[in-house]
């Protein structure tokens, strides 16, 4: 009974924030399985396995805030990665403002725990939003601008999620075998 119930709360809250968020344009609608559930999978699974929930959050949380300041500069960012995917919405305009955050902390945290866990919630995001069916056009260029910016060590983990995501992606088998 107890699960049956925790599993409504997970839900009703999920459907709460996507209502919430919907307007902004901050995560695609075309999806059947949503972004924010995978985001907030994501998170129940850290704060099983990991103390390190509150470092994810105010990671997504400073992400949100920018994003919700300025969304053109992220809706333009988006666009100049692929205009189709924006027209249409088929791509999360959280995974640039998660993306600026992303090389923001990169340079400037010093915790390698906290370096960690947000690598690992923020790369998980990336592949199972390919799982879901975000547009690979202009996710496969957000890993580019990821790489370009980011420092030698990253750089290679980048390769990796590159990697991954090609292999999920209908068509793109032949990508992932020509840039090993």
């Amino acid at each position: 009974m107890a699960s049956t119930t925790k599993a409504f709360v997970k839900h009703e809250l999920q459907n709460a924030l996507e209502r919430l968020m919907e307007p902004s344009g901050v995560f695609q609608t075309i999806t059947v399985i949503r972004p924010i559930s995978q985001m907030c999978e994501i998170l129940e699974e850290l704060n099983e396995s990991e103390n390190g929930l509150d470092i994810v959050l105010d990671f997504i949380e400073e992400s949100f805030s920018r994003f919700m300041q300025t969304p053109y500069s992220y809706a333009d960012e988006a666009m100049a990665l692929d205009s189709k995917a924006t027209q249409t919405k088929t791509f999360s305009l959280v995974l640039v403002a998660l993306a600026r955050q992303w090389l923001y902390t990169l340079r400037k945290e010093q915790n390698l725990k906290s370096l960690e866990l947000m690598n690992k919630f923020f790369f998980q995001f990336i592949l199972r939003s390919v799982q879901i069916g975000e547009d690979a056009n202009a996710l496969i260029p957000l890993i580019g601008y990821m790489h370009d910016n980011a420092d030698t060590h990253m750089q290679s983990e980048i390769v990796q999620i590159r990697n991954e995501m090609l292999s999920w992606i209908p068509g793109m088998a032949s990508s992932l075998e020509t840039s090993r």
